[in-house]
């Protein structure tokens, strides 16, 4: 089973808390590897805050860009911030690094955040949902959840290969152009090469990105591994071999697309 976005909408900020340690709890029992999480809570102006958040943990830093990126989405102006998982809103979210989240849980927690609830969001992984689901029930939470999902590595490859492209073209145009239009065309060869190394750039940081996590979340699960069941220790040494098998799968994509730039800006 992949890693899962969890958001458990509470009526009461003190009920989200409990929520927050019971999912601590959860995982120091083994049933769940918790990641990251965070409290949000809406006030009487519809604003949305996060009112608590993780400052350490198995992804710290590497990660803060992923997660924070999704709880920032949740926290503003509800007219804002929820609901919005297209468009500027999802744009500003892929351009954190946060294509692996399944957005429509931000339309899940639009519509079941009232004034005055509080909404626990996760980033966990679960061999199974009935401790989380059965915990969170007896706190009075209501359980919204996606996996991760794939993100088409590719298409960096598609976007390396179109500026590369547009570049040449224009380079070539400007070659054979007149002695008057070349200084208009430089500008735009200037602007294509300026926008290949920038998608070049963009690869090589999402693949750091992805790497860091990867790293982050492989250490996690080995923690938890140390003290599980055999029947835990199967499911989360399962999990290790996935991140494992899915980062190489990624590097061979993401690394096709920095070397195209690479190699065509040398």
């Amino acid at each position: 089973m992949p890693d899962t976005i969890l958001a458990v909408v509470f009526e009461t900020q003190s009920d989200a808390f409990k929520g927050a340690s019971a999912l601590k709890d959860l995982n120091g029992q083994g049933d769940l590897t918790l990641y990251d999480h965070a409290v949000l809570t809406k006030d009487e102006s519809g604003q949305v805050t996060v009112v608590q958040a993780t400052d350490e943990g198995p992804l710290g830093a590497a990660t803060g860009l992923l997660f924070g990126g999704l709880v920032g989405m949740l926290a503003g102006p509800v007219g804002m911030a929820l609901g919005m998982a297209s468009g500027a809103a999802a744009g500003s979210i892929a351009d954190l690094g946060v294509a692996d989240f399944d957005l429509t849980i931000l339309e899940d927690v639009a519509d079941a955040m009232k004034t005055g609830n509080s909404v626990l969001v996760a980033d966990i992984f679960e061999g199974w949902q009935v401790p989380v689901d059965d915990t969170m029930k007896t706190l009075g939470g209501t359980v919204h959840r996606r996996l991760r999902v794939d993100v088409a590595d590719a298409q960096e490859e598609r976007r390396v290969a179109a500026a590369k492209a547009e570049w040449e073209e224009v380079k070539a145009e400007a070659k054979q152009a007149s002695d008057d239009a070349k200084v208009a065309l430089q500008a735009k060869v200037d602007a294509a090469e300026a926008a290949l190394k920038k998608a070049g750039d963009d690869a090589k940081a999402k693949w750091d990105t992805m790497e860091a996590d990867a790293n982050a979340r492989i250490e996690a699960l080995e923690v938890q591994i140390k003290t599980a069941s055999d029947e835990t220790k199967a499911k989360y040494e399962k999990r290790v071999a996935e991140i494992k098998a899915d980062l190489a799968v990624r590097k061979e994509k993401l690394g096709k697309a920095v070397d195209l730039a690479k190699d065509a800006l040398s």
